[in-house]
């Protein structure tokens, strides 16, 4: 209980020392999503805090808050769920998956489906605020004014995005790079884990493709309606 308690109180500090607070009350509309925000940071891990930290620190910044749609995010974050009820469905891919793996139905059937597709949301969140950095050029500007609020900053950002916010801001455009993403970050990193597992080239071809699909799809939408 005494370290539970020692952490609330430094997540309490560090969202003093960022105004994180202050922020809540300026920003009425987006108040919600911040509230539970900050009840996220009370319930996450002290590794995993300082992860999103730099995210949180970014919404200090009114402009980017003021123009950042999270609800795009969100839905980037379902494609991966609702993909793969498709993807993996026996009638699809589910029973060569199956086989491919070396699960049987009484394993699948016996898990715990709850915490699988709770933390699974979370990683597909995660993965969502990445794909931002991969299909959203415009985000590299912003990461270079995280915390900084300032009335000159504000202007310079609001000018930019006057003059190049509309610039490789198309689904066509994020749906190449999510492509992209999905040939030159997952084929290399699940082949190369399937390499050493032993696993066949249908299980590569599967979790791979599944992962192109979900990442073209995902770098649609952000790019489009971020």
């Amino acid at each position: 209980m005494k370290t539970v308690k020692k952490y609330r109180q430094w997540v309490t500090r560090k969202l003093s020392e960022n105004c994180f607070q202050t922020h809540l009350a300026k920003h009425q509309k987006n108040s919600l999503f911040l509230y539970y925000v900050s009840k996220l940071t009370e319930l996450t891990p002290k590794f995993l805090f300082n992860t999103i930290y730099p995210y949180l620190v970014s919404l200090k910044n009114p402009f980017i808050m003021e123009n950042f749609n999270w609800l795009a995010v969100v839905g980037a974050a379902l494609i991966p769920l609702i993909l793969g009820f498709i993807w993996y469905h026996p009638k699809v891919f589910g029973k060569a998956w199956q086989e491919a793996t070396g699960l049987s139905d009484e394993k699948i059937k016996n898990s715990n489906m709850p915490v699988i597709f709770g933390v699974s949301i979370v990683l597909s969140l995660m993965l969502a605020l990445a794909v931002v950095s991969l299909t959203v050029h415009q985000s590299h500007v912003y990461s270079l004014f995280q915390g900084d609020e300032s009335a000159e900053s504000v202007a310079f950002l609001k000018s930019f995005m006057e003059t190049h916010g509309h610039k490789f801001r198309s689904f066509k455009h994020g749906a190449l790079h999510g492509a992209l993403a999905g040939f030159f970050i997952v084929l290399p990193v699940l082949g190369t884990n399937a390499l050493f597992e032993r696993k066949g080239f249908k299980y590569i071809l599967i979790d791979v493709g599944y992962w192109i699909v979900a990442l073209t799809l995902m770098g649609g939408v952000i790019c489009e309606f971020l």
